[in-house]
């Protein structure tokens, strides 16, 4: 499915959920936070809530204006509901089908102070020059042990790969 246009994605998704008897709009309702919840949270002054898409598409996958409008209009409901324009964005999926270049570009030119994908890594100095292209610790599939997040916190798994590629990289 993840070669799959995001208009056949998605209609296949619909009608794969709609034989099995899925209702896919009360599962999203059971698992996402609703706006009341969101606003709590966000009221907490150690938090902040970043801009996520509308509809969780594949922005690589979709024309340069639909990939902005996406982002745009995540962005102005949380700023109409919120109060405050978000300033962050996390890619939907994030990997390098789902977000490159054009994605990166798209989320400084709309103001994004940062956009995280979900390329494993840890922050080091040559991230400022790319801050809408940084790395994020997904806990997701199979990583979602409390274990991982001990190891995976620290940064060091990533430091000690970064040093593995960099040793065996051919000079």
């Amino acid at each position: 499915m993840r070669r799959m246009p995001e208009p056949e994605r998605v209609a296949f998704i619909r009608a794969l959920a709609a034989r099995y008897g899925c209702d896919l709009q009360r599962q999203c309702r059971e698992l996402i936070m609703n706006w009341d919840e969101l606003t709590a949270m966000a009221m907490d002054p150690l938090c902040s809530i970043g801009a996520h898409t509308v509809h969780h598409y594949e922005l690589a996958k979709l024309p340069e204006a639909d990939a902005r409008r996406e982002i745009e209009d995540s962005v102005s409901a949380l700023a109409s509901r919120l109060g405050r324009v978000p300033r962050h964005l996390s890619y939907p999926i994030g990997d390098a089908r789902a977000a490159g270049p054009r994605e990166f570009a798209l989320a400084a030119e709309l103001g994004m102070a940062s956009a995280v994908t979900t390329r494993p890594g840890g922050l080091y100095a040559a991230g400022r020059q790319r801050l809408t292209a940084l790395p994020r610790i997904s806990l997701n599939g199979l990583f979602q042990a409390r274990r991982y997040v001990d190891v995976f916190a620290t940064g060091a798994v990533f430091s000690a790969l970064r040093a593995n590629a960099a040793s065996s990289a051919p000079e």
